[in-house]
């Protein structure tokens, strides 16, 4: 386990067919996490995303596969960067892993 920064999108229609929402995770295509997620079964893998901060806590979990798409990529990069104020500089060699989720847990001031 490492930390992720990650996006949300409750909004994303292909995500709320299959689940609660889409997280979104960039990385480069020769991590292991995204070498986890390619290398599983048809290319699909279950995963986790936690966050913690302070007291408040939340777990994401679902369906995670990886995505090289330029589109997709691009709308990942523009989502981190309204959520983290800065956008991380350009890299051919990244992809989006995406998490539909289907179970999320959370402190009780997150429900």
């Amino acid at each position: 386990m490492v930390p992720v920064g990650f996006t949300w999108a409750a909004d994303d229609t292909d995500a709320l067919s299959e689940g609660v929402g889409l997280a979104r995770v960039t990385m480069r295509v020769t991590s292991r996490k995204a070498r986890n997620v390619s290398g599983a079964p048809g290319g699909t893998a279950r995963a986790v995303l936690c966050s913690v901060e302070g007291r408040s806590w939340i777990t994401l979990e679902g369906a995670a596969t990886i995505s090289a798409d330029p589109d997709e990529v691009a709308e990942a990069l523009r989502r981190y960067a309204l959520r983290y104020q800065r956008t991380p500089g350009h890299d051919p060699a990244r992809v989006v892993l995406r998490l539909v989720v289907d179970k999320v847990m959370a402190s009780a001031d997150l429900r």
